[in-house]
């Protein structure tokens, strides 16, 4: 179907994504660019709609296919110049963990989409078990989440959890969650990590809060110069779970 006017509907819901209320509301978000769409496409990621340029790549049966101008493109994306592919995409509801990945990463609420996109590829880049987050903060299916992640939000499962309750259950299956903290109680570089740890990650300003912090089995520091007062989260973790795997070899993963 070949869309040329800005006020047909499907071009006007299309738009409406770039809101995060509309996005959690239809439980949809965007993918931009060619790359992202074609692996959308390989893993059988579930695509509502399929907007390109020209030519559209082969699409399943309950996928619209809809072809518009460079300058309608221009209206759709959220990119600084139209990509020749966009979709559509349905959220997946998310089961608990995988006993077959055991290590997860648990954040406060990120204000940082690029933070986030980047957080979600180290996740990836290590097969963790899911990033959780307590809280709200940056949406996951946030554009810049999805373009930083560069395919990783497409594999990584992500939870946004309003309460503690559902941590307080994976202590209880038998999960240890580890706190970062500048002052921690032992070096990353010293502690033997249980095969099932859930690392607890501060956001960029705050740290972590109290509640994350009292549900906390220990807590932990990364060996830094006392001159410098803390470090990113992206590369907290990335230090964090260098040292997982170093210890779990990539098998265990």
């Amino acid at each position: 179907m070949y869309l040329s006017s800005r006020s047909n509907p499907k071009i006007k819901f299309i738009r409406s994504l770039h809101q995060k209320k509309l996005r959690d509301q239809h439980r949809l978000f965007l993918i931009e660019g060619e790359s992202l769409v074609q692996e959308a496409l390989q893993i059988g990621w579930p695509l509502l709609q399929v907007v390109g340029l020209g030519a559209l790549p082969t699409l399943p049966a309950e996928t619209e296919a809809l072809e518009v101008s460079p300058e309608l493109m221009a209206q759709l994306t959220t990119l600084s110049s139209p990509p020749a592919l966009l979709a559509v995409a349905r959220q997946k509801p998310l089961s608990p963990p995988s006993s077959a990945r055991s290590c997860l990463l648990v954040t406060a609420p990120l204000q940082d989409p690029g933070n986030f996109g980047a957080l979600l590829r180290l996740a990836d880049a290590m097969n963790l078990a899911g990033v959780w987050v307590v809280g709200e903060g940056v949406d996951p299916y946030h554009p810049k989440v999805v373009r930083g992640a560069m395919g990783s939000v497409l594999r990584m499962p992500v939870r946004v959890l309003s309460t503690t309750a559902e941590l307080i259950e994976l202590k209880a299956a038998g999960w240890t969650l580890l706190a970062t903290a500048a002052q921690g109680q032992v070096s990353s570089f010293e502690f033997a990590f249980p095969a099932k740890t859930a690392f607890l990650l501060g956001s960029e300003g705050p740290g972590l809060p109290l509640e994350l912090t009292e549900l906390a089995d220990l807590s932990l520091r990364i060996p830094i110069q006392a001159r410098v007062e803390s470090l990113n989260v992206v590369t907290a973790a990335a230090m964090l779970l260098h040292e997982y795997a170093r210890q779990y070899p990539q098998e265990r993963f």
